[in-house]
């Protein structure tokens, strides 16, 4: 169950206040090379000890490590896989985004990863059928991305419940 961003003493209030995914995305989109993003990951990191000692929970930093890590790893598979598909400021966004979303809860990370995966097909197929760009067509998926953990910031739990209720597991 992911923590209650509501509540002013717990540490995902602390989280949803000073390291806003907005100020992310404005600063990947500020700077072509990504050289900011290893500096933006280390306020994160920083950010998220903070609030696990505020709440006393060390657990969700562990998984905000696991899901940083886990993150990082399948997209630089992918990259490795197919090098033209994606670039590694994606690689090295993806880290950041798996810490923050694995510090809300285990299934965060996979929402927000399949839901950029969907946001950029969506995207791709209008494009496609619109005749305003085809199969080859580079499109920056870093936006979809950010999209994605915003929606799994405010409903990736009910994305998930849902989904595990129709699969028949929930």
């Amino acid at each position: 169950m992911a923590p209650d961003l509501r509540k002013r003493g717990s540490g995902a209030f602390v989280i949803s206040r000073a390291c806003r995914i907005r100020k992310l995305a404005g600063r990947v989109a500020l700077d072509d090379k990504m050289k900011k993003l290893s500096a933006t990951a280390a306020v994160v990191a920083v950010l998220l000890t903070v609030a696990a000692m505020g709440e006393h929970e060390w657990w969700p930093l562990a998984r905000a490590a696991i899901g940083a890590g886990s993150l990082f790893a399948f997209y630089f598979a992918l990259v490795l896989a197919y090098p033209a598909g994606m670039g590694f400021g994606d690689v090295k966004l993806a880290g950041v985004l798996g810490a923050l979303m694995g510090y809300l809860s285990w299934s965060a990370p996979i929402v927000a990863t399949f839901g950029a995966f969907l946001l950029g097909a969506v995207v791709g197929i209008a494009l496609m059928v619109t005749n305003r760009g085809g199969r080859k067509t580079a499109i920056p998926f870093g936006p979809f991305m950010i999209a994605a953990a915003l929606i799994t910031v405010f409903a990736g739990g009910w994305l998930s419940d849902g989904y595990l209720r129709l699969m028949g597991n929930g």
